[in-house]
């Protein structure tokens, strides 16, 4: 019996467990994983975007409701697979996975930098503010949001994707694969630990890519640096921040964000 077959044929119940396991596992390995990493590591300390004086995130707060977070993700999924609102295609080659993964990415890159930059309107902002009382984050912070928002998030990665599946081959190995890369992406945004080394800064793709530095500057000014993972939107839309090749080589250096 493979992992798909157990998630599809076996009822709600079952499915909704396997995929919470799944995602259960995942986030402990890579949230708590870099959590263990940042606490143990003199490096990691040395390189925080948000020094300890000015850090002011909240662990606890953060894993509770990120595990409430892994649970309604995973009924949702339960429902669409179970529903076959969501077609999954269990056959599919090499090209349709990657073609699967490709359009996860290019359409979420997109979604999320408008569906972001709307709920920092003052009138939608309330739905956004539970991901932003600590201005410091931690890995954690990466699963902790509104439920609300968390329905905003849901509605336009799960959807799209649900209705696409019933005209072309999507993979369902392509979508999870995506939603792994999204999931360590978005810990190492959270990470309030630079990683990539001082030399990224004179690299083509730094113009091109978020880093822990630049999503740390948005939660540390609110506005600005909408972007999920790529910087496009920011730089053609005029959302980025002019100081931010400065806060960077602070950090890779060791002095922090501020």
């Amino acid at each position: 019996m493979t992992l798909n077959n157990l998630i599809l044929d076996h009822g709600f119940a079952i499915s909704f467990f396997a995929i919470m396991g799944i995602f259960t596992s995942r986030a402990l390995l890579v949230a708590g994983g870099a959590m263990c990493w940042v606490e143990k590591f003199d490096w990691a300390k040395r390189h925080k975007v948000v020094l300890p004086a000015q850090e002011k995130s909240d662990l606890g707060r953060d894993l509770q409701r990120g595990l409430a977070v892994l649970a309604v993700d995973a009924a949702v999924f339960a429902v669409l697979l179970q529903t076959g609102l969501f077609k999954a295609h269990l056959t599919p080659t090499p090209g349709e996975i990657a073609v699967t993964f490709a359009a996860m990415f290019v359409w979420m890159e997109i979604y999320f930098y408008f569906s972001h930059r709307a709920l920092h309107h003052p009138k939608l902002y309330p739905i956004h503010r539970f991901h932003h009382e600590g201005r410091g984050t931690n890995p954690w912070t990466s699963l902790a949001f509104s439920y609300s928002e968390r329905a905003v998030l849901l509605f336009g990665s799960f959807l799209p994707a649900a209705v696409a599946s019933h005209f072309l081959p999507l993979s369902l190995d392509g979508f999870a694969l995506y939603f792994l890369v999204n999931y360590v992406l978005n810990v190492y945004g959270h990470l309030n630990v630079e990683i990539a080394p001082a030399w990224f800064r004179r690299s083509f793709l730094f113009g091109w890519v978020n880093t822990s530095v630049s999503h740390g500057m948005h939660h540390l000014r609110y506005r600005g640096h909408y972007g999920l993972f790529t910087r496009f939107l920011d730089r053609w839309l005029g959302t980025g921040f002019g100081d931010y090749p400065e806060k960077f080589d602070r950090v890779s250096r060791g002095f922090g964000a501020l």
